[in-house]
């Protein structure tokens, strides 16, 4: 099978969460892969004895529909294609591919190819026709329980409707963002203070933000402070304040972060960048509760939960000194890891949508999702400015675009960025072994980890689960590798 398609297929899938979405997904990647001429999904509907053509490409006018939209539903599973034609001589050109739910059937996609083609392609292989059906009825399956979802809730439902995300500033589904999803929920309802740590461009501040958001001081402020961006001697003021007079320049009353953020949160970014003088009076800060102003004579009680961020090794930097031990055990109570993009390349389709949502609403204008080609090409990429990069780099591709489709993608290479093999760059070369090692680690991180059963690895890869243990044991690939 084509790895390239696969892995086009697996990234499309993953970003598709409505009707209108997965009808791009079929008239785009599958139309140009199977050269079919037109297709739809039928489902039956949810009461009644009737299914529903719900599925069918936009591009063809309900006139032209070869397919009946309503047709009575049989209890069994039949493949009799003419019983959803209008014209039952086009039987010959169909082929069906059944949907289901383990052994419950859920509906039929149906390809029809143009009269006189069908012969020359030739049917799909079968084991391609199974893992798309496979694909097909997980996103299907998906987006209808959404729908329902949202009917027992008496919402209305739109092609663009989704549930909402229990962290909606944060985008990413795979394994490596539910962990930190997990760990945002363990510790957003408590007092602790968090340390975040993560490269630069990995998403920090929303992490910090998500955790504020999810505590009981959510309806109160939360204040950040740059302690990279602020020279030394001014972060004192910017944090506790200072009164009138006590340094030169200090013509009024300044009231500092921690008062500002009394009842909320602090928000310290890039905490690895502090004075150690200042360190001190930091520490003090958080294990006294109080503070005072520069130039004050009295204290001041503050209610402060603090979460602190860092993209430095702060273990390296109380080794050599340049930050405090008591102060690095005081702010890692509970520490939260974010990935680099580049170790979670799963959610990059996820990002790129919304991105190219982002800057379209933001332009006024329609930007089409990118095509296979390109997404494998950002797939590929190490992004060592990690989501970040990402997002400056679809703006600028989009804007450098004239029309609806973003035709090129503006990658600065760099020595981070895995080539393809026609650039005169170097090439790596890989054994067959390897190559089936690397896809078959991505497919089961894809599929959370998961083997066997519905949705899992084993049979998105159309192999049964234990063929796919024997490869896994012969290849070296052990649970830790996919954890």
């Amino acid at each position: 099978m084509d790895m390239n398609f696969l892995l086009s297929l697996s990234a499309a899938c993953a970003i598709t969460k409505t009707r209108k979405q997965l009808r791009k997904t079929i008239d785009g990647l599958l139309r140009t892969k199977l050269q079919f001429d037109h297709s739809t999904i039928f489902m039956p509907e949810r009461e009644g004895n009737s299914v529903q053509d719900i599925f069918f490409d936009e591009e063809t006018s309900v006139k032209d529909n070869p397919f009946y939209r309503f047709i009575p539903l049989r209890a069994d599973s039949s493949c009799d294609a003419s019983r959803y034609l209008k014209d039952k001589q086009s039987a010959a050109r169909c082929i069906l591919v059944k949907l289901a739910e383990g052994d419950l059937m859920i509906g039929h996609w149906i390809l029809l190819y143009p009269a006189g083609k069908a012969s020359a392609v030739g049917p799909p292989d079968e084991k391609l026709l199974s893992l798309l059906g496979n694909q097909l009825s997980i996103v299907v399956s998906r987006i209808m329980a959404e729908a329902a979802i949202l009917d027992q809730a008496g919402l209305c439902l739109t092609e663009e409707s989704t549930i909402s995300p229990k962290y909606p500033e944060i985008i990413g589904d795979g394994p490596a963002m539910q962990k930190v999803f997990h760990k945002v929920s363990q510790v957003a309802p408590s007092g602790s203070s968090v340390l975040i740590l993560g490269e630069t461009g990995t998403g920090k501040e929303l992490v910090a933000r998500a955790i504020h958001n999810g505590s009981p001081r959510k309806n109160k402020v939360m204040i950040k402070v740059n302690c990279a961006a602020l020279p030394a001697n001014l972060i004192e003021s910017e944090l506790f304040g200072h009164e009138r007079g006590s340094f030169t320049g200090a013509v009024d009353r300044r009231i500092g972060k921690f008062e500002l953020a009394n009842g909320g949160t602090l928000f310290l970014d890039e905490i690895g960048e502090m004075p150690l003088e200042l360190q001190v009076k930091l520490l003090r800060a958080i294990q006294e509760r109080e503070i005072e102003r520069v130039g004050g004579r009295s204290t001041i009680k503050i209610d402060v939960r603090i979460i602190a961020a860092t993209n430095r090794d702060l273990e390296k930097g109380m080794e050599e000194g340049s930050f405090r031990t008591d102060l690095y055990y005081r702010l890692n109570i509970f520490p939260i890891s974010l990935p680099p993009l580049r170790d979670h390349p799963e959610d990059i389709p996820l990002l790129i949508s919304h991105f190219i949502q982002q800057f379209g609403k933001k332009a006024g204008r329609k930007i089409n999702p990118l095509n296979g080609s390109a997404l494998q090409e950002l797939m590929r990429y190490k992004w060592p400015g990690n989501i970040r990069e990402l997002e400056h780099l679809i703006e600028r591709s989009a804007l450098q675009s004239t029309g609806e489709t973003i035709e090129h993608i503006h990658l600065l290479l760099s020595k981070n960025y895995s080539t393809p093999s026609s650039c005169k760059e170097s090439f790596v070369p890989k054994t067959i072994h390897e190559h089936e090692r690397e896809f078959i680690l991505k497919t089961i991180r894809y599929c959370s980890g998961v083997i066997s059963g519905e949705g899992g690895a084993a049979q998105l890869l159309g192999v049964p689960p234990s063929t796919l243990n024997s490869k896994m044991k012969r290849l070296g690939i052990r649970r830790e590798h996919v954890g």
